[in-house]
């Protein structure tokens, strides 16, 4: 439905259709002529609008609160366009409103339950990681320390409960991660995507080897507009996936 309103250059309601008034619970004669601050709520909105509606701009776009007759306020959504005959007569602004208090309140509520998961992540990977250090720290003395009483299956055993740790150990940093990530803005700036590869095959040098992947990096990329430490993560997932999954091959490759 469309709610559309029309405003003279005193900020007067000069005309507006019946969807506008049931949306403000007003009858199109108490809209009419009507000066449009009697149904803003703050006055930065009045600002607002009085620099959109006084701009010399063909075309605006803003959000508000109103009030409506019943004393509730309403968030809307202004499109402005201005108004003028044919011979260049300017008659006002053309208003186009939008109530968006709903999607508002919903995005406002998605961004209440993401801060609560962010959190409880943040708490439950701090948790795991106190158990975590024990297991694999016992799992190396056992190692060290009792190697030569174990036979092969106690030490395939002992192998794999290191393997789990391990894993576990990448799962919770990675929601350590998200979490931060969730937390923080992104630092962007203009970064060279060979570099950070480059720094990646050195850390993964003796993963690669053992795996005999060949990793071949781009010669000359267009520089990316990113934060560093994301990008690093992406294409550590990327490369770290193929040495994890990608099982056997004559001659493996990542390009």
């Amino acid at each position: 439905v469309d709610h559309d309103v029309v405003v003279d250059r005193n900020r007067f309601i000069t005309w507006a259709n019946p969807a506008m008034a049931e949306l403000t619970g007003y009858a199109l004669s108490e809209l009419v002529d009507r000066p449009l601050v009697l149904f803003l709520r703050t006055r930065e909105d009045l600002e607002r609008i009085a620099a959109t509606l006084g701009s010399n701009r063909r075309e605006g776009k803003e959000e508000f609160e109103i009030n409506r007759r019943d004393g509730h306020s309403l968030r809307v959504s202004v499109n402005t366009r201005l108004l003028n005959l044919p011979d260049g007569t300017e008659l006002g602004t053309v208003a186009y409103v939008r109530d968006v208090t709903e999607r508002r309140q919903i995005e406002a509520e998605l961004a209440r339950r993401a801060e609560e998961l962010q959190n409880w992540v943040n708490a439950v990977s701090h948790d795991l990681r106190s158990p975590l250090v024990a297991v694999l720290g016992f799992a190396r003395l056992l190692g060290e320390d009792y190697a030569d009483r174990l036979d092969e299956q106690g030490l395939r055993f002992l192998r794999r409960i290191e393997e789990a740790g391990r894993t576990m150990e990448s799962l919770v940093h990675d929601l350590l991660e998200f979490a931060r990530i969730g937390r923080s803005e992104p630092k962007r700036v203009h970064v060279d995507p060979r570099d950070v590869l480059l720094q990646l095959q050195a850390e993964l040098k003796p993963r690669l080897e053992e795996a005999q992947v060949d990793l071949r990096l781009p010669i000359d990329p267009p520089l990316l507009w990113c934060d560093r430490t994301q990008l690093y993560q992406v294409l550590s997932n990327l490369v770290g996936n193929v040495l994890d999954h990608a099982g056997p091959a004559r001659h493996p490759r990542v390009e």
